[in-house]
């Protein structure tokens, strides 16, 4: 009896140990799961909106609405929080709306950077005027920087104009007397733009007069200098004090004056 019982107890020993089965969470598709949140790209000053806008809609496109709110806000840098909060971008709007606010205050960064780019490489052409490279740096300068007061970009613009000229005697008039305004930039370019027109019409009337023949009669030499002499301050001196002026023809000896 005792030798069965030994038996049936090491046979009870090596008995398989019975395994349960647990149940397997559902697999959700991959448009409803969650991204993880240091995937999330931040956008920061200086950043590409563009990209980051194109990245972050992949990243939301399985979250629900309640939760895209959080993650765009996760999504953002701290000055762009504000200046979207600012722009009234707020968990209350719908998600357009708020993509909408997104595009207007961080949209128009890329047409800034391009203004800035052309401003700092804009050079006056051979053949324009003064003036209208002044007005075309000055349209670039209030597209690139926006933010800045008006003193400030009128003297960027003002620098970057002196800079950028081809006529160099109005260059160094301006790098010798700096001005800090457009309008005084402005009067200074239109002041040698008159003179250089102003100098060009005499020259042109010098050669017509040298082409013209002139008479070599002594009456009209005569009559054509006797107003010379009138107006003359040496002519009207006399005696000792009388000077020659080279109006009054010399006088050999044997000649004599009819």
């Amino acid at each position: 009896m005792e030798v069965g019982s030994k038996a049936e107890n090491v046979g009870s020993c090596y008995e398989p140990p019975v395994l349960t089965r647990r149940p397997l969470p559902p697999v959700l598709p991959l448009s409803c799961a969650k991204p993880l949140f240091h995937n999330i790209p931040v956008l920061t000053s200086g950043g590409d909106y563009e990209i980051w806008k194109l990245r972050l809609q992949t990243i939301l496109e399985g979250v629900s609405p309640a939760e895209c709110f959080s993650q765009m806000m996760m999504a953002l840098g701290d000055d762009m929080v504000r200046r979207a909060t600012a722009a009234g971008f707020c968990k209350s709007n719908s998600i357009l709306d708020n993509w909408a606010i997104l595009d207007e205050c961080f949209g128009g960064c890329q047409d800034a950077s391009r203004h800035l780019s052309q401003f700092m490489d804009r050079q006056q052409r051979q053949d324009e005027p003064a003036t209208d490279y002044l007005h075309e740096l000055r349209y670039l300068a209030s597209r690139a920087l926006p933010s800045l007061s008006v003193a400030i970009r009128e003297e960027m613009i003002c620098a970057r104009f002196s800079q950028g000229l081809q006529d160099r005697d109005l260059q160094l008039q301006l790098l010798r007397f700096p001005v800090q305004r457009v309008s005084e930039a402005l009067t200074v370019a239109q002041r040698f733009e008159d003179a250089a027109k102003s100098t060009t019409n005499p020259i042109l009337f010098t050669i017509h007069d040298r082409q013209r023949p002139v008479s070599r009669g002594r009456s009209d030499s005569f009559h054509a200098a006797e107003p010379k002499k009138q107006n003359c301050y040496y002519c009207r001196r006399f005696g000792r004090f009388a000077v020659k002026c080279g109006h009054n023809r010399q006088i050999r000896a044997g000649e004599r004056d009819f």
